[in-house]
């Protein structure tokens, strides 16, 4: 998720549509369009009770194609991840901690999140790929399937879906992939 000036005056954190068309999360609901002007309501906190059977409120979503998107669920004191439509779940949601951020998709519409339970990778199914409970950070390579995930004493990169990886060893806690 990216955020604005003019969204953060709102509360919001804007997450472009597969197609490239605006969406932002305010309110902990999902909208279409951009939140300075005409808005279209596509996930609302009703609609989210009803979906998971309590009530809830997304806090973060990255789109995988023109249906589905990856989201961080709040529902009291949990956040979930989950792979979701408008109209519901792809999957059941399973993994919950207390803190769920930055949440990364890859190419092939894998996800990634830093959690106080370490860093968190996801299939495109919606299943827990891998875990790295000292994991502070991740981030995909532009166009891949490759992740760095940072430690308290290394850089993992890693192939999520083979479990293969390679280590440096580099303390760092914010990582951010660029090509040149």
């Amino acid at each position: 998720t990216v955020t604005s000036g003019a969204c953060q005056d709102l509360h919001c954190a804007f997450a472009p549509a597969a197609d490239g068309s605006p969406t932002f999360v305010s309110g902990g609901e999902l909208s279409a369009g951009r939140p300075d002007g005409r808005a279209e309501l596509l996930v609302s906190a009703a609609d989210l009770e009803r979906i998971l059977g309590r009530p809830a409120a997304l806090e973060e979503v990255a789109w995988v194609d023109d249906e589905r998107f990856w989201a961080v669920v709040r529902t009291g004191e949990t956040a979930t991840v989950a792979l979701m439509t408008a109209d519901g779940l792809v999957g059941s949601p399973w993994f919950g901690a207390p803190s769920v951020s930055r949440l990364r998709l890859s190419s092939s519409g894998m996800a990634a999140v830093s959690s106080d339970r370490g860093v968190v990778f996801f299939d495109s199914d919606g299943g827990r790929a891998l875990t790295f409970t000292n994991g502070r950070d991740v981030t995909w390579a532009p166009g891949g399937d490759i992740a760095a995930v940072s430690t308290p004493r290394e850089v993992i990169f890693v192939e999520p879906g083979s479990g293969a990886r390679a280590t440096l060893p580099l303390a760092v806690r914010d990582l951010a992939w660029v090509s040149p």
